[in-house]
């Protein structure tokens, strides 16, 4: 997978966890507290989804970032 694609998938991801937190919060200021429980635990994992796409990206910008550099000092 490309490192574009990776990236744009954790960030995908990473927006849901916010979101699915926000909901939880606005859950439980209205007394549900289960449905808020269920709402962050599915922002919990929408972000620990994330993680590796997030680090596939992250590696793969450095290595290209190596690549290039050791291609301008020759």
């Amino acid at each position: 997978m490309r490192p574009e694609i990776s990236g744009k998938l954790a960030l995908a991801l990473e927006t849901s966890s916010l979101l699915a937190h926000l909901v939880g919060s606005r859950l439980e200021t209205t007394g549900q507290s289960q449905l808020a429980r269920v709402a962050r635990g599915i922002g919990n994992l929408a972000f620990a989804v994330s993680l590796p796409f997030a680090v596939k990206s992250t590696l793969s910008y450095i290595e290209r970032a190596r690549q290039s550099k050791r291609r301008n000092d020759k």
